[in-house]
């Protein structure tokens, strides 16, 4: 997958409950910001080792408040404590968060 076709989905007018993207190395934020920006719906959000592309502004761009429940972040290098505070106060549903070996993410992040 690329940011060209998550851009793409993201024109569609498709609305996803579940979305994940792992293992890849051609994702950046242009394309996930591009795609999660258009999910007002989405339930679950797996966005695993999407490294070195994803970075605190793709977690800017998840907007679900109503509906995200579940998010995956494991073994991103690249996000940290701005963009996870920012997830949660935005999306105050998400009862399940997995920030596995996230190194650049500390407790300040996580108490908040």
């Amino acid at each position: 997958i690329t940011d060209r076709v998550l851009t793409q989905l993201s024109k569609c007018g498709c609305h996803l409950f579940h979305f994940e993207v792992v293992q890849c190395r051609n994702v950046t934020d242009e394309g996930l910001t591009n795609f999660l920006r258009s999910q007002p719906v989405l339930q679950e959000l797996k966005l695993s080792k999407v490294n070195p592309g994803m970075t605190d502004s793709s977690l800017f761009a998840i907007q679900c408040a109503e509906t995200l429940k579940t998010v995956n972040l494991l073994r991103n290098q690249h996000i940290g404590d701005s963009g996870v505070v920012a997830l949660v106060q935005r999306n105050p549903l998400i009862r399940d968060l997995n920030l596995s070996w996230t190194s650049k993410v500390t407790t300040q992040a996580v108490v908040a």
